[in-house]
């Protein structure tokens, strides 16, 4: 795994064990569809109002309709019973209610891209907190 970030002062209001759940439940989804000889980054910068976050893989990709009709919906998953099919439900579930998006880009055969957008939150806001 590769974690490429330039973080200048790139804070966010969020529970750190849910965010690092999340995190670590995309992470793992996107081992599991990698193969050995490929490669899973996550990728963090912000901009003037956000702080991005992408985990993105070499793996198998997913089909344009099971993103449009599957993915985000709960107990739906590709994994049998090896998963629930709970975790990018609860992780898009917790994202939308911290006011940010998450959204996904994948292609068949090439990879996926999961990206998370959370609004920034400058020092000065939180001091006067």
């Amino acid at each position: 795994m590769k974690i490429d970030y330039v973080m200048p002062e790139c804070r966010v209001l969020a529970d750190k064990e849910q965010l690092v759940a999340i995190l670590g439940h995309l992470v793992q989804n996107s081992q599991d569809a990698t193969p050995d000889d490929g490669e899973v980054r996550i990728r963090l910068d912000c901009d003037q109002d956000n702080v991005l976050i992408d985990v993105i893989d070499t793996g198998c990709g997913m089909e344009q309709k099971f993103i449009a009709e599957r993915l985000f919906r709960p107990f739906d998953t590709t994994k049998g019973n090896a998963g629930m099919g709970i975790g990018v439900y609860e992780a898009r579930e917790y994202i939308l209610s911290q006011d940010g998006d998450i959204s996904v880009l994948s292609e068949v055969g090439v990879g996926t891209v999961f990206s998370i957008k959370l609004p920034r939150v400058i020092q000065q806001d939180q001091e006067e907190m």
